[in-house]
């Protein structure tokens, strides 16, 4: 954003505001290298609260304070070059992506020109969302933020003004209720904490807090004599300037390099860069950072260029990470920010000044405001409009060929399957969860009352779809789908990620209960992925940053290994089941890829960048490897709970060398671990056909 005239226009800021773009990239073109540059967006935000508060209060001084002005001018400023790259995205998901790439496009296309990316970004958090490398409008999800304020915020002022309320004091009571609301739901709801206003809107109250300081300093110190700048107290100000760049650059600096993507944010952890960015705008043009610095032509002009190229840089990454299907070669990365370089710079220079001296080159009336911002909404109503398209005609599937049902289907989830419309709550399942417990998944397709029970985590959801076809096509019996995402069929076991809250000890008790509570299941079969239990680790370069953390439920007890506490678990759901005589078959976990299948599609310009994958296959020793500490855990627990059945599948997919992702021509998996619509189907009738060969409905339960 520009400042509001050239009187109050300061060149540093400008240079912020290049660091923070370049720490933003930096991140997302090498976060190994910049752990923390996500900390850019927070710099950002208190650089919009500061200008935008700005401009609003000099106009009110000077008695020309117009929201529809300024609601033109943010329309002027943002939509041209936002419109730019939201149509061009657009045309190059056309010529690449795969329907169901092209239709998750079509979605964030019209929450991006909406400025809702980061509400629909929220709703997505979950278990089935993909990599975020595989979004290429995620990034505007901060934009979403600053709209929104820019929506909200001017009225609320302008009121205030106009009401000659304290502005300074309710002011910085949002910015406290904001943080203290951020700090109440981070461990509980860290995606709406990360995404949302109302935890973000301290941060740009902050740069508001400052703004106001500032001009009404500035109007006291008008009315006051002018010092001696060789005055000692004048001496004494410029060491207080020098001092606060100085802090502001180093919590900057160590947000950035001493910062990790896993932490919970923003939390406290926002606090230093958000209050770096106030010391450093507050030490003023003078201080010799920011004089000497941060006024430098190069870091100006990155500045000047700074939206533009904080919408191209992360657009180009992605399309990148998604034609490699996975990360992209370090030459590819860096060619990819030099060219978001230049089309930031183009982009700056024949759309955004153009339009922007068209508007200054005649005086400012409400009527071509209002022309302003009617314009910018035809041209964002227009691109939602296509997005919506894009979605309800999923992703235009004719527009270029691959093998049947390669990817089209593999991202489809238990909502999406060949199902949908048939599956319902159980009833017994309705029953007890009025009382505010809560399950992801207690789900049936038959109305009958259900025989067999499916318990566990995702990978018991993505397997049930094609499991319950397969019962129904040989009549044995009807399904029912219960569980927790995350969270393995264990008892007396809590289950979470690290930093947050677990979500399986009670979910697990409840799913528990509704089977014994259900006299008509006979059997029960124990699906999850059982590896990542044990280890507390995903698979492949996509699961690095997965830390799984199991702890037994009495939290006075001594704490156990992972492994031993999978098996005291696991150990304890089967001795329950059995106790009440219950069937337990237990189903080895299908084999992980450690690689995602996009890397088998050969799409257009893909073979410019990386090879196809080949063979589309995990090496059999590499599951093998993975699986070692799982087995023997299962075959202890076989050993001990004689009376359960074993299902191993990787029997259906593997041999000597490999466990293929492919089977005639159809992906099995939708991502490195779930199946895709095919491999519920396939697998499916695997576990079907075991089920029957142990007793199904026919064998006398014990």
């Amino acid at each position: 954003m520009s400042a509001g005239n050239q009187e109050s226009y300061r060149p540093d800021v400008d240079g912020l505001r290049a660091i923070a773009v370049l720490l933003v990239i930096g991140f997302h073109a090498g976060p190994a290298r910049v752990p923390g540059g996500f900390i850019g967006v927070d710099i950002f935000f208190v650089i919009s609260g500061y200008l935008i508060t700005g401009i609003l209060l000099r106009s009110a001084q000077q008695g020309t304070l117009s929201l529809i002005d300024f609601y033109a001018g943010r329309f002027r400023r943002i939509v041209p070059a936002l419109a730019l790259v939201l149509s061009a995205t657009w045309v190059f998901g056309w010529v690449t992506f795969t329907a169901e790439e092209f239709r998750n496009l079509g979605r964030h296309l019209l929450a991006g020109a909406t400025f809702t990316s980061n509400l629909l970004l929220w709703r997505e958090v979950g278990y089935f969302d993909g990599p975020a490398e595989f979004k290429p409008l995620l990034h505007l999800w901060s934009l979403g933020v600053e709209e929104q304020f820019y929506l909200l915020w001017p009225l609320l002022l302008a009121a205030l003004l106009k009401r000659r309320m304290p502005v300074f004091q309710i002011t910085f009571c949002l910015l406290i209720l904001s943080f203290a609301l951020n700090l109440l739901i981070i461990g509980n709801h860290a995606a709406a904490a990360f995404y949302l206003l109302p935890t973000r809107f301290w941060e740009l109250m902050c740069g508001a807090v400052l703004a106001y300081v500032e001009i009404t300093n500035a109007a006291a110190t008008r009315s006051s004599p002018t010092c001696d700048p060789r005055s000692q107290v004048e001496k004494r100000k410029r060491l207080l300037r020098n001092i606060c760049a100085a802090a502001g650059l180093v919590l900057i600096l160590f947000s950035s390099f001493g910062f990790e993507r896993k932490i919970l944010y923003p939390g406290w952890f926002a606090s230093a860069p958000v209050v770096g960015s106030v010391l450093l705008i507050r030490a003023g043009p003078d201080a010799w950072l920011n004089r000497r610095v941060f006024s430098r032509k190069l870091l100006v002009t990155l500045g000047l260029i700074s939206y533009p190229l904080y919408l191209w840089h992360w657009v180009l990454l992605s399309i990148a990470h998604i034609i490699c299907s996975g990360v992209p070669t370090r030459a590819v990365r860096l060619s990819a920010v030099a060219i978001s370089l230049v089309l930031a710079y183009l982009t700056w220079r024949l759309v955004e000044n153009p339009i922007r001296k068209t508007f200054n080159r005649f005086p400012a009336n409400r009527g071509r405001a209002s022309i302003a911002i009617a314009s910018g909404i035809a041209i964002l109503l227009s691109i939602g409009l296509v997005g919506i398209a894009t979605e309800y005609k999923q992703g235009f599937p004719f527009r270029w060929q691959m093998p049947a049902d390669f990817v089209d289907r593999q991202t489809k989830d238990l909502s999406d399957s060949n199902v949908q419309g048939k599956i319902t709550l159980d009833p017994v399942c309705a029953d007890l969860l009025k009382n505010g417990k809560r399950l992801d998944f207690c789900h049936q397709t038959n109305p009958a009352s259900p025989t067999i029970a499916l318990f566990g985590d995702s990978h018991a959801q993505a397997l049930f779809p094609g499991f319950a076809q397969a019962l129904s096509i040989r009549g044995l019996g009807a399904p029912l789908l219960i569980g927790q995402n995350g969270c393995a069929p264990m008892l007396g076991v809590r289950v979470h990620l690290k930093g947050v809250p677990d979500a399986c000890l009670e979910s697990n008790k409840l799913a528990l209960e509704i089977i014994l509570t259900s006299p008509s299941i006979q059997s029960v079969i124990l699906v999850s992925r059982g590896p990542i239990y044990v280890t507390g680790k995903g698979f492949g370069v996509s699961q690095n940053w997965v830390d799984l953390m199991l702890e037994p439920e009495a939290t006075e007890d001594a704490p156990r290994s992972t492994n031993l506490l999978f098996k005291e678990g696991t150990s304890n759901m089967i001795s329950a089941l059995e106790l009440a005589g219950k069937r337990v078959i237990f189903m080895i976990d299908t084999p992980e890829l450690g690689f995602l299948p996009q890397e088998c599609i050969d799409r257009p310009m893909k073979k410019l960048f990386v090879e196809l994958r080949q063979p589309c296959a995990v090496a059999y020793q590499d599951v093998k490897t993975r699986q070692s500490e799982y087995r023997r855990i299962i075959g202890e627990l076989a050993a001990k709970h004689p009376k359960i059945h074993v299902f191993d599948v990787s029997k259906t997919l593997c041999d000597a060398n490999f466990c293929s992702a492919i089977v005639d021509g159809h992906m099995l998996y939708r991502d490195g671990d779930h199946l895709s619509s095919f491999g519920s189907e396939f697998f499916g009738r695997a576990l079907s056909d075991f089920y029957a060969s142990v007793g199904g409905l026919t064998a006398r339960v014990k």
